[in-house]
């Protein structure tokens, strides 16, 4: 995981990392490894994707993420009870 930090501008030599991204310096705040997401397309099959990423902070307050790793894998278990809600119409003005 460090040489893809590294190869992200991320200097893990500091308890304080900063990086260069977005044109603007950034605090890198936490690592979040192996973070699983499941996908259940309607026309398509499920899969799960998995992410190593940074949360990232600037001197503003503004929060940002920096994938270092994602690789997308087929879900091979039972379908989730939790179903997408429909779309919700704009209001008109």
């Amino acid at each position: 995981i460090l040489q893809n930090l590294e190869a992200c501008g991320i200097d893990t030599s500091s308890a304080r990392s900063m990086i260069k991204y977005k044109d603007r310096a950034w605090r890198v705040v936490r690592i979040i490894n192996k973070s699983h997401s499941l996908f259940e397309p309607e026309n398509a099959s499920p899969y799960v994707l998995e992410e190593i990423y940074a949360e990232l902070k600037s001197p503003e307050g503004d929060i940002d993420f920096l994938v270092i790793e994602s690789e997308k894998r087929d879900y091979k278990g039972e379908d989730s009870p939790i179903k997408g809600l429909h779309p919700l119409p704009w209001r008109k003005e």
